[in-house]
């Protein structure tokens, strides 16, 4: 539970966000002075020198410069509890407001902008309709994100349903009780006629070409769709607010707003039967496989099909408030759109649980369509997921940063916050089985990226305080093991090595601790004078990588312990340093601005330049293929190495970008880069234009795995499972609409 200060934090960095949003960036500068001094949760002089950094940030760089501030703060140190405050608890809001460069739509989602709330929206295929308060009907192609039609509906028709008949026209329900025909080509009304006396509540199609329309005057009428005309009306005994068509069996089914289902018959509209149910206030219904279910806001209600006046329901309560529903009958499942937090979850309908959580809102979500392909939520925006290219998308209940991911055997991936851990399917994308760290095991500044490390297909190591626990993951729930390490130090970092079967520690007071997997301490090196932020392990095992915050790097070899390499004054950047795959090189970015490579098989170990300062390296990696070593420069060059020849190899020019890191894969030859905002993946060469994808959510994490898949982590929880195809780098919005 968070204490009265971290809550009085939470609330004024709310207050923070509040007034950025209401005033112009040119006066974001003042209101962060201001606020460091006047408010009282602000009063430690740290956190007055945070925002004071904060202020300079926006008056160098605006939006973006603030964004690589906080995520810069957000990793470690004394201000990494306020820094994550400021991502998660504003939800990062601050940081999309006045940002100069608008980022593209994800192609994993379309988030089709602007409309004025409330919206009414239908999907047929890849097609999907809108209408806004306003009365402005667009149709977008969701292939590519982009609008199609728009024109202006009636007056009337505004705040009316809206329905596809096929995939040219549509049809829309008026406040005044008469029904439209559109042709969506050229937006003119093939036909109109007044069906109700009172606004219509519900359209839905018929069998052999018909509309079923339901109205406030309690009647419900079936209309031809090529004429218009009339072919029946009947009164009906209560207020029917929603209205399904059941294609299989020639059924109509209507729900009231007293909570009762009647069915009624496709042709004739003769009333069948009418079942009771104990609802308050229906939603809807859908037929799901053999059975009708009907919701409202908490509850669910089971019917066996056919329906009839012995049907006797049986009701269960939802995991979560709903707001709105849509059904995947053929699958059995349910997508709800929650009321609270913006979520869409897929429910499984035979097995009563959430499968997955799809985030497209900030708060509730007003409809929800589903097509073969699409998701579609509907709140202040339209977002759409695409199923078939997004394996999953799915956020940390905590809202917590992604800091990390790492691949567990083929087909499996870690990925870990700051507490929480989740095993995720690579290939199908489902969600694994997830833990968290207790209260007591987290360290001041939660996990950094080395803290949780892969012992075999089965078992991770975590460290936490001032203990390390393996935990297997193929258990249901996760539990740590019996083997459980304590070391009289703070642990930031960890490693492990196969071949000796070591695990490698790095502690807050700058020893390194040798620990087998029994929980036995066998050598505790101290060399270091200052923490140790960084270890790698070679790929053979044979030699661990140290580097301390003052810069300072130390190559040993292992099991012995012994010191192969010392060298001080790297540039102590997040990618100064790497470790060549078969432990004979060390590659050093130095605070001159050079990148330099030592070989660490020579006794008197000289540095060669590889690329010198002119160059402006922000960061080195080696990449998935020996013996080559990749840089980012703060002029946007990025480049690969031989460090056989020391020549390079390719290079490609990307947007200059100080926060710019480098995403290698374990094995390949791919090579990313991951901005604030985006992810951009390139083949060897470096010539062809890269796979690029575009976040809504500031990027925290970022992965290439060995079966060609492209991980996302996001700073409020989200994964995405990607394949590496070149998707468009899409927008999708309006400009004209308004």
């Amino acid at each position: 539970m968070p204490t009265s200060s971290q809550t009085s934090l939470a609330e004024a960095f709310t207050h923070l966000y509040e007034c950025m949003r209401q005033s112009p960036a040119e006066s974001w500068s003042r209101i962060l002075r201001d606020l460091s001094r006047t408010n009282d949760a602000f009063a430690s002089p740290m956190l007055k020198s945070f925002l004071d950094e904060c202020a300079h940030s926006i008056r160098r760089g605006g939006a973006t410069a603030l964004l690589q501030t906080a995520l810069g703060r957000a990793r470690n140190g004394p201000i990494a509890d306020v820094a994550r405050s400021l991502l998660v608890h504003a939800r990062l809001s601050l940081l999309r407001v006045g940002v100069p460069e608008t980022p593209s739509t994800p192609p994993w989602t379309r988030t089709l902008d602007p409309h004025r709330f409330p919206i009414r929206a239908a999907i047929h295929g890849d097609q999907l309709l809108t209408i806004d308060s306003d009365g402005i009907l667009r149709t977008f192609d969701l292939e590519d994100g982009t609008p199609v039609d728009r024109w202006r509906v009636r007056d009337a028709d505004r705040n009316g349903p809206v329905a596809f008949v096929g995939a040219d026209r549509c049809a829309t329900g008026g406040m005044d009780g008469s029904l439209c025909l559109w042709e969506l080509g050229s937006g003119t009304i093939v036909w109109q006629h007044r069906e109700h006396r009172l606004p219509v509540l519900s359209l839905a199609l018929g069998p052999t070409n018909t509309i079923l329309s339901l109205a406030e005057d309690r009647t419900v009428a079936l209309t031809d769709v090529e004429t218009g005309c009339l072919r029946r009306r009947v009164s009906t005994p209560a207020q029917q607010i929603h209205a399904l068509y059941d294609r299989e069996r020639g059924v109509f089914y209507t729900i009231g707003s007293r909570g009762a289902v009647s069915s009624w018959a496709g042709d004739s509209l003769e009333l069948l039967g009418t079942v009771p149910i104990d609802l308050a206030y229906p939603l809807g219904a859908a037929v799901v496989g053999s059975m009708l279910v009907v919701l409202d806001h908490d509850s669910l209600a089971r019917l066996p099909l056919p329906v009839s006046e012995r049907t006797v329901p049986a009701t269960e309560k939802l995991p979560l408030r709903v707001a709105s529903f849509s059904a995947e009958p053929d699958a059995g499942r349910l997508f709800l759109g929650s009321f609270d937090d913006g979520s869409v979850n897929q429910w499984n309908v035979s097995t009563r649980d959430v499968a997955r959580r799809f985030f497209g809102q900030a708060h509730r979500v007003s409809a929800v369509f589903r097509s073969a392909r699409w998701l579609v939520s509907v709140g202040h925006t339209v977002r759409a997921f695409d199923l078939a290219n997004a394996s999953a998308f799915e956020a940390n209940p905590s809202g917590e940063a992604i800091l990390s991911f790492l691949e567990v055997g083929e087909q499996r991936f870690l990925a870990s916050g700051s507490r929480r851990h989740q095993i995720w399917n690579s290939v199908s994308g489902e969600p694994g089985p997830a833990w968290a760290c207790s209260e007591g095991e987290s360290t001041t500044d939660g996990f950094l990226h080395d803290s949780v490390a892969i012992i075999d297909r089965s078992r991770v190591a975590i460290a936490a305080g001032r203990t390390i626990s393996l935990w297997n993951v193929d258990e249901q729930p996760v539990k740590p093991s019996a083997s459980v390490f304590q070391v009289n130090e703070g642990i930031v970092c960890i490693g492990f090595s196969r071949s000796s079967g070591l695990l490698v520690a790095g502690g807050y007071e700058g020893r390194m601790f040798l620990c087998d997997l029994a929980g036995k301490v066998i050598r505790t090196l101290d060399r270091h004078a200052r923490t140790i932020r960084r270890v790698t392990v070679g790929d053979d095992g044979r030699r661990v990588l140290s580097e301390d915050a003052s810069g300072r790097i130390i190559v040993w070899d292992l099991p012995s312990g012994t010191v192969r390499l010392d060298v001080d004054g790297t540039a102590s950047l997040p990618q100064s340093v790497g470790l060549s795959g078969d432990g004979r090189r060390l590659v050093a970015l130095t605070r001159s601005g050079d990148v330099k490579v030592w070989d660490l098989e020579e006794r008197r170990t000289k540095p060669v330049r590889l690329v010198d300062s002119r160059w402006e390296c922000v960061g080195v990696a080696m990449t998935g293929e020996a013996n080559t070593v990749a840089t980012i420069s703060s002029k946007g060059l990025l480049a690969t190495w031989s460090l056989g020849s020391l020549s390079m190899k390719h290079s490609a020019q990307v947007l200059p970008d100080n926060s710019a890191r480098l995403v290698v894969p374990q094995l390949g030859s791919a090579l990313g880069v991951r901005t604030p905002y985006s992810v951009r993946v390139w083949n060897d060469d470096l010539e062809d234009e890269p796979a690029c994808w575009h976040a809504s959510e500031p990027v925290s994490a970022a992965a290439l795995l060995s079966n060609g898949r492209v991980i996302v982590g996001d700073a409020i929880g989200g994964v995405l499972v990607l394949t590496s195809d070149r998707p468009a780098s899409l927008d999708s919005r309006d400009e004209n609409a308004r």
